[in-house]
């Protein structure tokens, strides 16, 4: 009696040592252990809040040091360079040397200026004859001690006013606690992207870096408090 042979599928040739040396199958590299990603660590909430808190107060003080630089434009505070100024070995800066000697852009002034208080206290300003538009009570505060003449100005607009002055004048426009300075420079950030959200130029509110901020507000333009 015979046997059958059950016929066998060739296998393919492996590069094992001492094998055949017929092509292979290339494995994917390995990556080196040093270059594998890694996850971010988890940061809690409060190192989040605390970064925000910074990013903030750079923030003001990048918008202050802006209205600095608007108000020298605007009038010509700015004085020629020192003799043999060099910008620290870079070269002459580009305009030094360039005195203003005048005001370089008319100011744009409020000429009319027309607020409601409602119960809430919120505050409804109208500037200029244009349409009316509504602030939360610590905003319509600010901008009634920025808009208040104080006797102390040179032009033809309002007085400006320290921090020191503004939150004394806050907090009685609110009847609670005087604000600090810090919060002063979020609400003046706070009302001039309300400002510029109602179609009105934020540089309405000055910023003089020695006597401090008003709103460009003519004497004896406000129509109703």
């Amino acid at each position: 009696m015979s046997r059958v042979r059950t016929p066998q599928t060739p296998q393919p040739p492996t590069n094992a040592p001492g094998g055949s040396n017929g092509p292979s199958t290339p494995s994917r590299p390995s990556a080196p252990a040093g270059n594998l990603p890694r996850r971010p660590p988890r940061r809690s909430v409060g190192d989040l809040l605390w970064e925000l808190k910074q990013l903030h107060n750079i923030a003001v003080r990048l918008e202050e040091r802006i209205g600095d630089l608007f108000w020298d434009l605007n009038h010509g505070l700015t004085h020629p360079p020192a003799a043999g100024a060099n910008n620290g070995g870079r070269g002459p800066r580009p305009g030094a040397g360039r005195t203003l000697r005048s005001t370089t852009a008319p100011v744009a002034w409020v000429t009319k200026l027309t607020t409601q208080q409602r119960p809430d206290g919120s505050l409804l300003v109208s500037l200029n004859g244009k349409a009316s538009f509504l602030l939360q009570p610590h905003l319509g505060a600010l901008l009634l001690a920025l808009a208040e003449d104080t006797g102390m100005s040179k032009d033809e607009g309002v007085g400006f006013k320290t921090l020191r002055d503004l939150s004394v004048r806050i907090g009685k426009h609110t009847g609670g606690r005087a604000p600090t300075p810090d919060t002063i420079n979020k609400y003046v950030c706070k009302l001039r992207k309300q400002l510029c959200r109602t179609g009105l130029q934020s540089d309405i509110i000055q910023t003089h870096r020695r006597l401090g901020r008003r709103l460009a507000v003519r004497r004896s333009s406000r129509a109703g408090a």
